[in-house]
């Protein structure tokens, strides 16, 4: 353990282990592995310690994603609203739907269960 002194105070920092960041990260540890060794660090499993320097880089790396998503967020709601805005005009002229005729099985049913008339089969 590291132990540093401040003020006549023996502090003992604890080292932390790539699967303890992984659980603060609410990670697994293998895809803890993994961001680590693309920030450019080498970690040869989920024991190894992590350094300041790589908690560091993994936080900055999470908030960039954060940021990144909540742009996106943003910006499908601005392209949703702009949508929104537009449908009044759309909605203003409806269309009419045809109905599909219903297929006929060969049980003498047609699709929607009714039977067909048939004056030669006895019921």
């Amino acid at each position: 353990m590291a132990k540093t002194t401040t003020n006549s105070k023996t502090i003992t920092e604890k080292k932390k282990r790539v699967y303890e960041v992984a659980r603060e990260f609410n990670l697994s540890s293998v895809a803890m592995v993994e961001q680590i060794r693309t920030l450019g660090f080498e970690v040869k499993n989920h024991m190894a310690v992590c350094t300041q320097e790589m908690v560091d880089g993994i936080q900055k790396k999470f908030e960039e994603e954060r940021n990144a998503s909540r742009q996106e967020i943003k910006r499908k709601d601005s392209q949703q609203k702009e949508r929104a805005k537009d449908a009044p005009a759309a909605a203003a002229a409806p269309t009419a739907k045809k109905r599909a005729p219903q297929r006929q099985s060969a049980g003498g049913q047609s699709a929607g269960g009714q039977q067909r008339e048939d004056s030669d089969r006895p019921r």
